[in-house]
């Protein structure tokens, strides 16, 4: 039976995909809500997590721990 290995490198891409996957989680139920009923509120909802998600896949950048 083949354990779990997860390797962490220097400059934290390990952590940085997981978050990742857990903000495309919240991303996916966000568009879900939004593409369901297209209110303002929902749009701008939505265009937060997506502008969190891309800060996080392609810059680099942490969430706000608010979230």
């Amino acid at each position: 039976m083949l354990g779990t290995m997860a390797v962490d490198y220097p400059d934290g891409a390990a952590r940085r995909l997981h978050d990742a996957d857990a903000w495309r989680e919240k991303l996916d139920q966000v568009h879900c809500r939004y593409s369901g009923n297209r209110t303002e509120e929902n749009r701008a909802a939505y265009l937060k997590a997506l502008k969190t998600f891309a800060d996080l896949v392609l810059r680099n950048q942490p969430p706000p721990d608010s979230e």
